[in-house]
């Protein structure tokens, strides 16, 4: 007598669901008599359902983002780009006759360069020389801008609104540290072929294909205190805080982020606005040399030496409390430097001690100039405000307590060193950044708007800091 093979329950097979095919699970039941032909038709029931899968996510989901603005910032402007190509190139006329054949010519860099060699009646070989000179100082002018650069993935693809060919951009790409296999699509590519086309050409997925650059965020435009600054007239000087915030490398939020930012933003345009200022009143009284005060003038001083190299410029060694208690090694030390052609120059104060130490050594008061000044300060470009500037600008070392034959000694440093150095950063990178900028004429009324506002903001290092200060 046949023994009967052990049931399956319904709940098991599933009699009144239907399988991935259609088919009923009973069907299944049917065909196989015993438990091993009921798994190997489970199997090949999964094996289906992954193929398929494969198939519908063969195509890659990837983002895209604009190389320019987004990805790539540009130092300057194309007209300061021209200008500097033929300044150094050199070719006297040529920034004119580049932005003429660009407007004239609605193609790629080799078409405007077509143009320009017969308007300025150049050889073939001129040509090509000034035109690789030109790409070469427009690398040199670029910047990445960090907190997007960092989210291009493998497969993205990267769009060009500019007249550069594929391995121009992927010079471009390369410069700033792009060097993942993405998609580049050039404006040419993208004004003639459509959303499907692109989507089969660069295998991205149907549900992100709606939009060229959906996920791309646009940096281009100018914050609230730069767009101040820009519609000042200070435009370069909006283009240098611009290009300053945009390159900050630190996480976002993070302390480190938010302490760049904030010499981006405001010590920055305040610094440079000063210097101009400063050697304003170096010439009209005629000085050639100038002392920046230790420590609150540690950014101060690479800012002017940036803008006016041809000052002969010291960082002096000083405090309040030396300077009301001064050993002789401290006072050889500060005649060593100071001369009647110097100018003492420092960030904020109320200038009192280094007057007292004048009229004790010198029986005459300072020739000096204070940035920011307390209100009882008469030696000063802005009066009438309290010390948050001196709070943006700490230096890496701690307060002079004392001068000795061995140099300066001091108290230790009131903050986390890793917390300052970020600003340090900033105004390192700023320096590099204004050789290639021509910031306009001091502005009084707008340094003094941006002092006003420093004075209602607290700076970030606030919060950090330990109270020891001579």
């Amino acid at each position: 007598m046949r023994a009967e093979s052990k049931s399956i329950p319904s709940s098991l097979l599933g009699f009144n669901r239907r399988s991935k095919r259609g088919r009923p699970m009973a069907f299944h039941y049917f065909l196989c008599q015993n438990k091993i032909c009921v798994w190997f038709c489970l199997f090949l029931s999964v094996l289906c359902c992954h193929s398929k899968a494969e198939t519908r996510d063969s195509k890659k989901e990837v983002r895209s983002f604009s190389i320019f603005d987004t990805l790539v910032g540009k130092v300057g402007t194309p007209q300061s780009l021209f200008a500097t190509v033929e300044r150094k190139f050199p070719l006297p006329g040529f920034a004119k006759v580049r932005m003429l054949s660009e407007r004239r010519t609605d193609g790629s860099l080799d078409d405007i360069y077509k143009t320009v060699v017969a308007m300025m009646n150049l050889s073939f070989k001129e040509g090509k020389k000034l035109r690789a000179f030109e790409l070469k100082t427009e690398l040199e002018q670029l910047f990445p801008i960090v907190s997007n650069v960092s989210k291009v993935q493998e497969g993205d693809i990267l769009v060009a609104n500019s007249y550069h060919n594929i391995q121009e951009l992927k010079q471009i790409l390369n410069r700033v540290g792009i060097t993942k296999k993405v998609h580049i699509v050039t404006a040419r590519e993208a004004k003639e072929k459509t959303w499907a086309q692109l989507r089969d050409k660069h295998a991205c997925s149907s549900r992100f294909a709606r939009k060229l650059d959906a996920a791309a965020l646009t940096f281009g435009e100018y914050s609230n205190i730069e767009q101040k600054v820009y519609d000042a007239g200070q435009t370069d000087l909006a283009d240098v805080m611009r290009a300053l915030r945009l390159l900050n490398p630190y996480p976002k939020k993070s302390l480190h982020w938010a302490v760049w930012n904030e010499q981006s933003q405001w010590n920055v345009p305040v610094l440079v606005l000063g210097s101009q200022a400063i050697e304003k009143v170096c010439q009209e009284m005629k000085l050639s040399s100038l002392l920046f005060t230790a420590r609150g003038c540690c950014h101060l001083i690479k800012i002017f030496k940036a803008l006016f190299p041809n000052y002969k410029t010291e960082y002096l060694h000083s405090s309040r409390h030396v300077y009301l208690n001064p050993t002789h090694s401290y006072v050889r030390y500060f005649m060593s430097l100071y001369t009647p052609e110097t100018l003492i120059v420092d960030e904020w104060g109320r200038n009192v001690s280094c007057r007292k130490f004048f009229i004790r050594f010198y029986s005459s008061p300072p020739r000096s100039i204070t940035l920011v000044g307390a209100p009882q300060n008469t030696s000063c470009i802005i009066r009438g405000f309290d010390s948050n500037i001196e709070r943006l600008n700490y230096d890496l070392v701690g307060s002079l307590i004392s001068y000795n034959s061995d140099g300066p000694v001091r108290a230790p440093l009131e903050y986390k060193i890793e917390d300052v150095k970020p600003a340090h950063n900033c105004i390192d990178k700023c320096v590099v950044l204004l050789q290639h900028y021509r910031c306009g004429e001091v502005n009084t009324d707008l340094l003094k708007d941006l002092i006003t506002e420093i004075e209602h903001r607290l700076p970030v290092l606030d919060h950090h800091h330990v109270p020891f200060h001579h």
